[in-house]
């Protein structure tokens, strides 16, 4: 039985999500701007990751970041398959625009 076997899909969204808020709530305790929300979520991101790499094997850590990671992969590349669409869309209606009409 894995570690997320050991919950329920609504626990393991809440195990999923924690990181996420609490660094929001970190982050927005003092504002920095912009660019130091940027940077500061970019310290967050590779503290996950690193937690993630210095934990036991198969412990909770590691199985919630190794998620994580794998749905920031997925969402990294839904949101690019998406700008392709649309970009292939746009061009698409540019040429139907010029179509004849009967």
């Amino acid at each position: 039985m894995s570690v997320k076997d050991r919950f329920t899909p609504e626990e393991w969204m809440s195990l999923l999500k924690t990181p996420m808020l609490v660094s929001y709530a970190v982050v927005g305790a003092a504002p920095s701007g912009e660019d130091g929300f940027i940077q500061e979520m970019s310290a967050v991101a590779d503290a996950i990751v690193e937690g993630g790499e210095g934990a036991v094997k198969d412990s909770l850590l590691a199985s919630v970041v190794a998620d994580i990671v794998a749905n920031a992969r997925t969402s990294s590349a839904d949101r690019r398959r998406s700008s392709q669409l649309k970009k292939s869309g746009r061009g698409r209606l540019s040429t139907v625009g010029r179509w004849p009409v009967f």
